[in-house]
Formats: structure tokens, C-alpha cells, sequence
């Protein structure tokens, strides 16, 4: 119980902390493929790692687009 309040505390003091330190796998939402971009009203932009081009032209296009947005939607929609 006492190593469960130190992270809560640990949590509620430091917030960004756990985001930043999230892997592939984890539970969104996560900061792994976003990179800072001052440009943007959130501070952040979407980052994705690219396929090889070679090959798959239009996955990096599809990707390049992404990639200027900043991850967010003002309209979120939920399917249940």
C-alpha cells in the first residue's frame, strides 16, 4: 500500500512524467510518436514512423499528411 501511494504522489506531482516514459503497446493516450512543433495550438505534432518509400510511395504519402496534424480531433466520435 505504501509503494502504491508514493507512485500516486509520484503521479499527481510530476503528470507529464508517465506519458513521456510510455512504450509502444501501452494505452493511449501517449506522447511516443509525437514530436514538440510550436506551430501547433497543442505544442505537438504527430511523428510516425515511415515505411520504406520505395516500395510503398503511397503509405508515405498517406503518412507525410498525418504527420502535419497534431494528433487531435475537436470532434471525437466514440462507437460503442
Amino acid at each position: 500500500m505504501r509503494s502504491f501511494m508514493a507512485a500516486v504522489s509520484l503521479a499527481l506531482v510530476f503528470p507529464g512524467g508517465a506519458a513521456a516514459a510510455t512504450k509502444a503497446g501501452q494505452p493511449f493516450p501517449s506522447n511516443l510518436y509525437t514530436v514538440r512543433d510550436d506551430t501547433q495550438i497543442t505544442g505537438l505534432r504527430v511523428d510516425l514512423p515511415k515505411p520504406d518509400c520505395a516500395t510503398h510511395p503511397s503509405d508515405c504519402a498517406d503518412i507525410e499528411v498525418l504527420d502535419t496534424l497534431d494528433g487531435f480531433n475537436i470532434q471525437p466520435r466514440i462507437s460503442i
